[in-house]
């Protein structure tokens, strides 16, 4: 199953849209005190088995929509709207969120991946962010943790630790020099730690690749430590 993001946008008419961008439990809205009026979902909703997105509403918009098409027809159906398929895959793949207890194993192995990663990092001093958020977290690379200065791109840095990463079996996403890292839903503790065995074995072979570099930034300063901010 798929990771989180979530963005919400307060347009001018005060209304609060909600974008879903790939969907984690617990809801990281949830966090922040936010009531969306509108929401659009997908992936989650069907574990990206089926294509399938769903926008929801609240009363407020609901009732001004059904105000504002009484004198006419809203046509906002398309033509593989509704289709069954993805709606029983959809109903199926919700069911089973709920029969295998995925909100409750995320809000679990969460806590798990995060200190792991905290004290793993804390004397590295390549690594100048750790933010997250349920199971999806960024671990950011920097010549600097004082300054939280970046390295130049030049040296690809996060390429080269997400390589290293792959070598030791571990999939992670270099997003310039943030590593990305979003295990599956049902991880175990087992899993969560061989992740941490195999980061660590990343992170050490990039720590001497940077430092073969000219690159051996201090680890004086406290490891910058965020969850994940909207």
């Amino acid at each position: 199953a798929c990771a989180c993001a979530c963005v919400c946008v307060r347009a001018r008419a005060r209304a609060c849209v909600c974008v879903r961008v790939r969907a984690r439990a617990p809801p990281p809205i949830a966090a922040y005190g936010v009531v969306p009026d509108l929401m659009t979902m997908a992936k989650a909703i069907t574990s990206s088995y089926v294509p399938m997105g769903a926008v929801a509403i609240s009363p407020k918009v609901a009732d001004g929509i059904a105000l504002g098409s009484k004198d006419g027809l809203l046509g906002h159906g398309y033509t593989f709207g509704a289709h069954p398929v993805a709606a029983a895959v959809a109903s199926e793949c919700l069911d089973l969120y709920k029969e295998l207890k995925i909100e409750e194993n995320v809000s679990a192995r969460s806590p798990e991946l995060l200190e792991g990663l905290r004290g793993l990092c804390k004397d590295a001093g390549i690594v100048g962010e750790i933010r997250g958020r349920g199971l999806i977290v960024a671990i950011e690379l920097v010549q600097d943790r004082a300054t939280r200065a970046a390295f130049p791109a030049s040296e690809g840095m996060g390429n080269f630790m997400c390589d290293a990463a792959r070598r030791h079996g571990l999939i992670v996403r270099a997003i310039g020099d943030v590593i990305a890292m979003s295990p599956p839903l049902v991880i175990t503790s087992d899993g969560i730690r061989e992740i941490l065995r195999m980061f660590e074995l990343a992170l050490k072979e990039t720590q001497a690749h940077a430092a073969s570099r000219g690159f051996s930034p201090s680890a004086s300063t406290p490891l910058f430590d965020a969850q994940l901010q909207l």
